[in-house]
């Protein structure tokens, strides 16, 4: 019987890797729970942070607000 791979949507590989990237969970666990194989979720996580806006660099308190009474 041949292996059938799963194809996972652009937004479930998103929804992994936020799992590891915002919540924290391990790499091994999302890939086990998931079927995926860990060299699969690292190239996702490359693709995805090479594509991604670089963050912010401004803080909050850098940014100058506008006092609409002067």
């Amino acid at each position: 019987m041949k292996n059938k791979r799963k194809r996972f949507t652009a937004g479930e590989k998103v929804k992994l890797l936020r799992l590891h990237l915002l919540e924290k969970q391990p790499i091994s666990d999302i890939c086990d729970q998931h079927g995926l194989n860990p060299n699969v979720f690292y190239r996702w996580q490359n693709s995805f942070l090479k594509t991604a806006p670089p963050p912010s660099t401004k803080r909050a308190t850098d940014v100058k607000t506008v006092n609409p009474r002067s």
